[in-house]
């Protein structure tokens, strides 16, 4: 099939017509084929968008759902926590003040507000979030002594 291209001057003109015709048919045909293409992907892209979207929202409820049952226990902990706290201060039981560090990450441990003086066993860094004991005994990390 010539192209465009292949159309010289010599060519008689119904030639040379019939020629284009034949051309610009095959170019219209691609461009159909292109945007078929295009709506194609662009359902496809919008479909994809939207199972990401849902996805998304799936881990976010069960994220928000399995933060609020941390919290529960957490606040039930916290419960039983300040009954032991509330017997240990009655008995006269009191924190013993130390200089702590991270055995992890080695960042200082200060006990600040009410885990200041809060007896307890177990502390998170505040640097890198570990949990660690230093003795079994309440301790309370601070700056210095």
């Amino acid at each position: 099939m010539p192209s465009a291209n292949d159309m010289t001057d010599d060519m008689p003109e119904v030639a040379r017509i019939a020629a284009f015709e034949i051309h610009h048919d095959r170019l219209m045909r691609e461009i159909e084929q292109l945007k078929k293409d295009r709506d194609f992907w662009s359902s496809e892209a919008s479909r994809l968008r939207d199972d990401v979207r849902r996805l998304q929202d799936t881990c976010e409820n069960e994220w928000a759902a399995r933060v609020a049952e941390l919290m529960r226990e957490r606040d039930k902990e916290h419960g039983r926590a300040e009954g032991m706290r509330d017997a240990m201060l009655a008995y006269g039981i009191r924190p013993i003040p130390m200089v702590l560090h991270c055995p992890k990450c080695r960042g200082q441990h200060i006990d600040r507000e009410e885990w200041a003086t809060y007896p307890h066993k177990t502390h998170r860094c505040e640097h890198c979030g570990e949990l660690f004991r230093v003795a079994e005994i309440p301790t309370v990390g601070v700056e210095a002594l």
